[in-house]
């Protein structure tokens, strides 16, 4: 008759470390901690937020998240960069028919009809919108696929200088693929023995709610597929 050993692991004892996001700021799924298997210890070493609030608003029915995405991005370049990025006075103002009228435009743009937008599609749409006010055409994007090591750094760069970028999640526990706004980062360093990296997270908003609260939140920066900036 052939055994098999069998390793009894009930007494083995495996690291790990837990950090609270800063300020608060919950995840995805509503925890205010973040468990690591892999580190032993995580150091926070960078949170940088933008100086000024997006808007918050929820018009992505039917997986228009792209546009949301999209009208939120340029109502931030409008409400604190300059007043130039919106001509339209049907866009213009804080209520529901002004910001419902922008998404709906950026519908347009995008070919946004509930099948779902691709970053070449927010690319085009939002160069297409550029144009139309007079600003150049210089909004473009990254992905994982072709530049592993640099959307990370694009999304920091962007919120260092002071404005958001829209990145593309992927198989994200909540909001599976889908579209959202950064709005900040929390960059950890991760180490145990030999093994030393860092360990980031993006401050988005959902784009799903009305409210800060409920809008903004952490994700792990390893569902992050794509990059789309104004240049």
């Amino acid at each position: 008759m052939l055994f098999e050993s069998v390793r009894d692991d009930s007494n083995i004892k495996y690291q790990s470390v837990t950090i609270s996001y800063p300020s608060g700021v919950k995840d995805s799924e509503g925890n205010s901690s973040y468990t690591s298997t892999l580190y032993k210890t995580l150091t926070l070493k960078k949170c940088v937020n933008l100086k000024y609030e997006t808007r918050y608003f929820s018009y992505n029915t039917n997986g228009t998240c792209g546009s949301t995405a999209s009208a939120i991005l340029l109502y931030y370049y409008y409400d604190n960069i300059s007043t130039s990025y919106i001509k339209n006075s049907a866009y213009v103002g804080t209520n529901s028919t002004a910001q419902k009228s922008f998404v709906e435009k950026f519908k347009g743009l995008l070919g946004d009809n509930g099948d779902g937008t691709t970053a070449k599609d927010l690319k085009k749409g939002i160069n297409s919108y550029l144009a139309s006010i007079n600003k150049s055409e210089n909004c473009t994007y990254i992905t994982k696929s072709n530049v592993l090591s640099t959307c990370i750094t694009k999304i920091m760069n962007c919120i260092d200088d002071g404005k958001p970028c829209i990145v593309g999640l992927n198989n994200e526990p909540v909001y599976g693929n889908h579209w959202v706004v950064a709005v900040g980062y929390a960059r950890y360093y991760g180490i145990n023995g030999h093994s030393r990296n860092y360990v980031n997270f993006i401050k988005v908003n959902n784009g799903w709610y009305y409210s800060k609260s409920n809008s903004i939140v952490y994700v792990n920066y390893k569902y992050v597929s794509s990059v789309v900036y104004i240049k």
